[in-house]
């Protein structure tokens, strides 16, 4: 009787009369193996339409133009990048006001009603309440146009340092270049001054004309177009807060 294989239990052991099967050389072995997995190619998705694809009127792609838009709770700053006779698409800066329908205006002074009509992190699209002449928005992108310093609206209270005196200011209204300010103190023309602000880091300026208590202010270093937006938008947002504040205070004395 033959000996167990090493680690079978007798009853696996085979018959002793089995008769032995033949070797078949190794080409004529046939070895199952399992199919070969039928890999179907997947159908490519389409990339989602951007928005501005979704408009049926032709868009034309601009020089990178500065604009704004205005509402009651400021104004923030925002670049075009291309328009049609039904809107624009803007890059935000990640600042927007929080109306529907708000007003857009361009660098020359142009101004327009608009809807927000979608917006992600960096661009929105804004769609004209009436078609408007293209040709009016194009032509800013021309370099023979005298191009005009964008101003941005806003009231933030700051001071003025220069000499000896320290002065409290109200800034009107604030550019990459520089800023107008409202100022009790006398300032002479031509002054070298640092402006600052709870929302603005202090910055040296000259003065270039007065009128009355007005002071017009040109930026030693000009700021940058994100740097511009952030801060008016967070002295908007700064003002907003101290208006709900004063509404909470006043109906709370009412109440009492």
């Amino acid at each position: 009787m033959p000996e167990p294989l090493s680690g079978m239990p007798l009853g696996d052991v085979p018959p002793t009369d089995a008769a032995p099967q033949e070797l078949q050389p190794a080409e004529a072995l046939k070895v199952d193996t399992p199919p070969a997995p039928v890999t179907q190619e997947q159908p490519a998705v389409p990339p989602a339409p951007v928005q501005e694809e979704r408009r049926q009127a032709p868009r034309f792609t601009l020089l990178i133009q500065t604009a704004k838009l205005v509402s009651h709770h400021g104004e923030f700053l925002c670049i075009v990048r291309d328009a049609s006779t039904e809107g624009v698409r803007i890059r935000h800066f990640g600042y927007l006001p929080p109306d529907e329908y708000i007003e857009f205006e361009l660098a020359n002074g142009q101004r327009f009603t608009v809807q927000l009509m979608w917006k992600d992190e960096e661009y929105a699209g804004l769609k004209f309440n009436s078609g408007v002449n293209l040709a009016r928005i194009v032509k800013l992108a021309s370099h023979t146009l005298p191009k005009r310093q964008l101003r941005l609206s806003t009231e933030m209270m700051g001071k003025v340092s220069f000499a000896d005196v320290r002065s409290p200011v109200t800034i009107r209204n604030l550019s990459q270049q520089g800023a107008c300010i409202e100022c009790a103190e006398r300032i002479a023309l031509e002054q070298l001054i640092q402006l600052e602000s709870d929302d603005l880091e202090p910055v040296y300026a000259r003065v270039r004309w007065r009128k009355g208590t007005v002071y017009g202010l040109v930026f030693v270093d000009t700021l940058t177009l994100d740097r511009l937006a952030q801060i008016v938008a967070q002295a908007a947002y700064d003002e907003a807060e101290r208006q709900e504040q004063a509404e909470l205070a006043a109906a709370g004395a009412n109440d009492s």
